[in-house]
């Protein structure tokens, strides 16, 4: 029984990463975002 309890977390784990996974690539193209916006901001003054 305490095998198989760690066996599900294990599978919980895995889970959770996947769910975070997407939330890096979201935050990776906010950041592009950003980035790019940054770039047009200090080109304007230019």
């Amino acid at each position: 029984i305490k095998h198989k309890k760690k066996i599900k977390i294990k599978h919980k784990k895995k889970t959770k990463t996947k769910k975070t996974k997407p939330k890096k690539k979201s935050k990776t193209q906010r950041q592009k975002s950003i980035k790019s916006k940054k770039k047009s901001n200090k080109k304007s003054p230019v």
